[in-house]
């Protein structure tokens, strides 16, 4: 079986939303360590990563994977920074790989304010990745080694 990979998760906030966050941070390794998934490779109706909020990468921007490897990520973890990261997966949906300029500019389009520096470093470790020397570029967490081959 395949093993799945995705972006970590940041939590914070209240109590409440704390243990919350524990049992979906709970399901969401459970989902990448295949705990829930039976032999036969589908996903049990009950835990689900859908069901998580994880979406499955679409295969086509992995087209060179060698082992086929299936990237998860969560559009979303119940933070302020969850419109950036909504906009960072649009962006990367449409290119492998963006600069902060580039995502500066996409926010300035749509009206979103420049991201508190608190909210781009969570976006950041929970999502983007460098590859080699190429500094300025930002690739999607789990995906730079077989993007950038390409390059």
């Amino acid at each position: 079986m395949s093993p799945l990979f995705s972006a970590d998760v940041s939590f914070g906030g209240s109590d409440i939303k704390k243990a919350a966050s524990k049992s979906t941070k709970a399901k969401a390794n459970k989902v990448m360590n295949n705990d829930i998934l039976p032999h036969d490779g589908h996903a049990d109706e009950e835990h689900s990563p859908m069901e998580i909020d994880c979406k499955e990468w679409p295969q086509g921007a992995l087209s060179n994977d060698s082992q086929a490897r299936r990237l998860f990520v969560f559009r979303s973890t119940g933070d302020s920074s969850d419109k950036y990261r909504a906009l960072l997966l649009d962006m990367f949906s449409k290119t492998s790989r963006v600069t902060r300029k580039d995502f500066n500019t996409r926010a300035a389009q749509l009206n979103l304010p420049e991201p508190s520096r608190k909210d781009w470093m969570t976006v950041q470790q929970d999502l983007l990745e460098r590859y080699g020397n190429r500094h300025v570029h930002w690739f999607l967490r789990g995906t730079s080694a077989i993007v950038a081959v390409n390059l």
